[in-house]
């Protein structure tokens, strides 16, 4: 028996992909799970994990920050929340129609053994599971080995062949068991061909075709082998016309990109000040409106950024 609280999820209708990793996980852990949730989430993805301190946290609150929900797989019953710090995180998940699961009736409270055999729901329930940090030992991997036994796809984010927190990400990989993720976008070229009218792989649209894309209309037919299509104009982004149009942080991105060409997320935030969380975090929103290309872990404008300044008047 499994119950639910919240809304039942479309599973059949979504890529489902599971994030889990360590509970005492670094700074950067936790930025790349919720970095790589939002992208997701953004994509389609519905986000699976276990609403547990560190990684799964992290997660959580990066598909909150997309459009899809996502669903939190307990080790208590639905009517708890442990840990009692994530009931806020939680009701947020339940206000976005999303969910909690469980598989333990009302009134069971947390018990340690619970947890470990949880994560077998977790990745059932999930298309692949994405491991972010842990040891040899960790939950993480427990559920990455609930996955291998039962057919679904294993991803692991490597780290420093000395880091202690990069130990079971990087045996995975060793050992052949799980596939190497760079980025939020090696996972959605993973499951493209599956999703056809959701994902689309990393290749950025030709600006004729993201200029449709943003005006809401079809993109233009192939150009057959034979002929060359004209190089159409950037597309323009015209703050003087549509202030709105990006934040201050996307904006002050956009300008450096313009002005100094292809530069990495370091380049970028010593261009602007902007600290690293932010600079992250809107260039992976460019990114999702494909106004920005990510190569080699750096960046380059896909638009063409125009300001319209006003001049007071003179005499």
């Amino acid at each position: 028996v499994l119950y639910l609280k919240g809304t039942m999820p479309r599973w059949e209708e979504m890529p489902v992909l599971a994030i889990v990793g360590r509970r005492k996980a670094s700074p950067l852990g936790l930025e790349t799970a919720r970095r790589f949730a939002q992208v997701l989430s953004a994509h389609g993805f519905l986000i699976v994990s276990g609403l547990a301190q560190g990684v799964d946290g992290a997660a959580h609150q990066g598909a909150l920050e997309g459009p899809t929900p996502t669903v939190a797989v307990l080790g208590t019953a639905i009517d708890q929340c442990y840990p009692a710090s994530h009931n806020g995180l939680l009701r947020r998940i339940l206000e976005k129609e999303g969910a909690a699961l469980s598989e333990y009736p009302p009134g069971t409270p947390p018990a340690g053994p619970h947890f470990p055999v949880r994560n077998r729901l977790i990745a059932g329930l999930s298309l692949g599971v994405l491991v972010v940090e842990g040891s040899q030992t960790s939950g993480a991997l427990i559920t990455a080995r609930w996955a291998l036994e039962q057919g679904r796809d294993v991803f692991a984010v490597p780290g420093g062949i000395d880091a202690p927190l990069s130990q079971g990400p990087n045996g995975l990989i060793r050992r052949g068991e799980a596939k190497l993720i760079q980025d939020a976008w090696d996972v959605v070229e993973e499951y493209a061909a599956l999703y056809p009218d959701k994902l689309h792989p990393k290749t950025p649209l030709a600006p004729g075709a993201a200029r449709a894309r943003l005006e809401g209309r079809e993109s233009p037919p192939p150009v057959p082998p034979q002929q060359k299509e004209p190089t159409p104009a950037r597309l323009v982004v015209d703050l003087g016309k549509d202030p709105e149009a990006l934040t201050d942080d996307q904006a002050a991105l956009l300008r450096a990109l313009q002005a100094r060409g292809e530069q990495s997320a370091d380049d970028l935030v010593e261009a602007t000040g902007i600290p690293a969380r932010r600079v992250l975090s809107a260039l992976t929103l460019l990114q999702v409106r494909q106004w920005v290309a990510e190569a080699g872990r750096r960046f380059t404008t896909l638009v063409e950024l125009k300001e319209e300044r006003t001049h007071p008047p003179r005499g």
